[in-house]
């Protein structure tokens, strides 16, 4: 808790969300980890392990398209985090991308159980590196 004055003094732009973080260096409420030691007692060893594992595959699969597209991605050993530069505006603002300095992100994530909003976001990435050249290009006109 801070005095309404006193706010401005703990605020931080972060621009990879696209907002302000008013907390105390990011400081958070204490039910947070409540909700994640029942979410960890909630499942099997062996689920979490799966799941991981899903997800780290998810993660090499996107940095394996996107480099057959000519794109520059890598992630970390055993990361589910993606990096890659950024995509055209219109692609970050239908897929919801956090970029920041340039470059932007995914995180292969067990709800992407198929690929298949990951194979959609790297061909939209591809369409608009390939077809306009450039990240600030325009979202092309739907032609009926």
């Amino acid at each position: 808790m801070a005095r309404r004055e006193n706010v401005s003094r703990v605020s931080v732009e972060v621009d990879y969300i696209s907002a302000c973080d008013q907390t105390i260096s990011g400081s958070r409420n204490g039910h947070t980890p409540l909700l994640l030691w029942t979410a960890l007692k909630s499942r099997r060893l062996a689920d979490w392990r799966q799941r991981a594992e899903r997800c780290v595959k998810l993660a090499q699969h996107a940095v394996d398209r996107l480099q057959a597209e000519g794109i520059p991605a890598w992630r970390n050993p055993n990361s589910i985090t993606v990096v890659f530069p950024c995509p055209a505006d219109w692609v970050c603002e239908k897929h919801g991308l956090a970029k920041s300095g340039g470059i932007a992100h995914l995180i292969a994530m067990p709800h992407h159980r198929d690929g298949r909003q990951i194979d959609e976001l790297i061909d939209d990435i591809a369409m608009g590196s390939q077809a306009y050249g450039r990240a600030s290009a325009a979202k092309p006109e739907l032609v009926v």
